[in-house]
């Protein structure tokens, strides 16, 4: 039988991976390519002006002092630093997130979506 010892159904478990693995591989390459499925990322458009703004973003973080980043920014000087660096508005959602409430708001705010989504599932 082959659940005579636990090595052998480690050993099954394995080859059962690779052959997954093996087989699955090339499928998933087949639809990318038939189908055009990474048209964008196979065009080398991978920076385009949606990207270059949420990378812009990011410059907010190297005006602002340790403490702004540990505990937050008010509203009218996250403004301020979109006027100083030129941007017109944060796109992604955790960098605003991250900015108005700080590393520990951040944390505490991402643990306490985590507590939820695994009391429920």
């Amino acid at each position: 039988m082959f659940f005579s010892s636990k090595n052998h159904i480690v050993s099954i478990t394995k080859i059962r991976f690779v052959l997954f693995m093996s087989l699955s591989i090339p499928v998933i390459c087949y639809f990318i390519f038939k189908f055009n499925l990474g048209d964008r990322l196979f065009s080398q458009k991978l920076l385009d002006d949606s990207a270059l703004v949420r990378i812009s973003s990011l410059t907010l973080f190297l005006n602002t002092d340790f403490l702004s980043i540990l505990f937050g920014l008010s509203e009218e000087k996250i403004e301020l630093l979109m006027y100083k660096a030129q941007i017109l508005i944060i796109e992604n959602f955790w960098i605003n997130y991250f900015l108005r409430y700080g590393l520990i708001g951040f944390i505490l705010f991402n643990n306490w979506v985590l507590h939820v989504v695994k009391t429920n599932i």
